[in-house]
This record gives C-alpha cells, structure tokens and sequence, in this order.
C-alpha cells in the first residue's frame, strides 16, 4: 500500500494525516485562516508521501498548495472513487469532506445512515441502504451562533459552550450556554425525527464527527457512534482506490 498524506481543507480548521494501508496517523491541525504554503511543505516533508489527497472547502486556501510538488496529489470532489453512489441534482455543489463522511461510513458502519458533522455548519448527511448519497441539512454550526451574539449585541459576551449543571441559568454567561447546548441538542433530535420519517427507515445508524462533536458525544441516545476521524477515514476509501 502506498503512503498517503490526507488534507482536510474546512472553514474553521485544516486537518493532517497520514493513511500507510494499515493505520492512520494524525499529524497537524491548524486554523485555516492560518494556512501558509509552508504548512502544505512541512506535512509533505514529515509524512513522505507517496501520493496527496486534498479535500477542501476553502478555495483559496487550496490555491496554496504547492503544485510543483513531484508527489502525485489528487483535488476530491464528486467524480472520485468514494465506493458510494450520488442521487443528487447537483454532485459537483456537495462539499469534498461530506462525501467522505458518507463513504466513511458506507464502508465502516452500516446503512442507512445519517452523519452529523459538528463543524462552523451542523450538517446532516443521509445515506440510503443501497449506499446512496440522498443529500442532507445544513444549520449554523455552534461557533457561528457564539459569535453571532457576540458581534450583535452589546452586553452578550463570547462564551466557550460545555455541557451545562441545569437549564436554567443564573448568570448570562450560564443562560447562553445552556441556550446553545439544549438548543442543539433539541435541533438534532427533531431533523433526525424528520428524515427517519421521509425515509420511512425503521433503523438508522447515526455517526457523530466534527470539532464540536465533543460536547454530545456522551449523548447516547441521539448517536450510535462518535468518530471524529470520519472524514479521513472516507478518504482512505478513495487513497487505497488510486494508489499508484
């Protein structure tokens, strides 16, 4: 198997591993609006790849990479080998790292399924048991919502959500956090509520990852599985399909 260095290029942060075959190893994660082309340069020369894949959400982010590299690299997006299907209007409109998430767990989990990836969007990503791509929901993510309240009003303050003692709060900064968590909380219970029935699926697998995953992951009852390594571990689908 071919050595392969995994960029995962998302709004809020830019992810580093390295996929051997066998095992995956993280190596970085950075603010994305902290990426420089020294970055990509670094990984290269730490991970000694044979091949690169780069998922990305951020264009000029991605415009950073260094082309001249002699290492093969491949952009994903809807045309790689995810192992799955898409039945969606417009393939080349769904982001690279939630088909990866989709394939991740077409082949590691069992569907159907729904992902919920907790980044600067929640989104909700649907596959069918045929191992279909459906589509899925997008609400703002956590981080948005934090400094939404933030920036437009005066006295809210910039708060770190973590699982709050009770619901109601007896100070701003407790009322803010139990809004956001119970909020959230309450917001993916009803949209999972929603696609089960438009599904009409009797079961579905529903698989947590993101950076703000974290604060539920001991929600048992709304996930059947945390994994915060899904993204990549669908990009490995796709690595060990291209492996020159």
């Amino acid at each position: 198997m071919a050595v392969s260095l995994l960029i995962n290029i998302n709004n809020s942060f830019t992810k580093a591993a390295v996929w051997n075959g066998r095992s995956l190893k993280s190596l970085d994660r950075t603010r994305t609006s902290e990426i420089r082309k020294s970055h990509f340069n670094q990984w290269i020369k730490k991970a000694s790849p044979q091949q690169i894949l780069i998922a990305s959400v951020v264009p000029t982010v991605t415009q950073k990479f260094p082309t001249s590299t002699k290492v093969p690299y491949y952009l994903l997006n809807h045309k790689s080998p995810w192992g799955i299907s898409i039945n969606f209007p417009h393939p080349s409109s769904i982001g690279a790292d939630r088909l990866a998430n989709a394939a991740a767990v077409h082949a590691f989990y069992s569907v159907p399924a729904v992902v919920i990836d907790y980044g600067t969007a929640v989104t909700f990503d649907i596959i069918s048991k045929k191992g279909e791509y459906l589509g899925g929901v997008i609400t703002p993510g956590m981080r948005v919502f934090q400094d939404y309240l933030s920036e437009r009003t005066a006295l809210l303050p910039r708060i770190k959500v973590s699982q709050p003692d009770r619901v109601i709060g007896k100070s701003t900064r407790e009322a803010m956090c139990s809004g956001a968590y119970y909020g959230y909380r309450g917001l993916v219970r009803e949209v999972l509520k929603e696609i089960q029935q438009e599904l009409q699926a009797k079961q579905l697998a529903i698989i947590a990852t993101g950076g703000d995953s974290n604060l539920f992951k001991n929600e048992a009852e709304l996930f059947d599985s945390h994994d915060p390594h899904l993204s990549f571990k669908g990009m490995t689908v796709v690595a060990d399909h291209i492996t020159p």
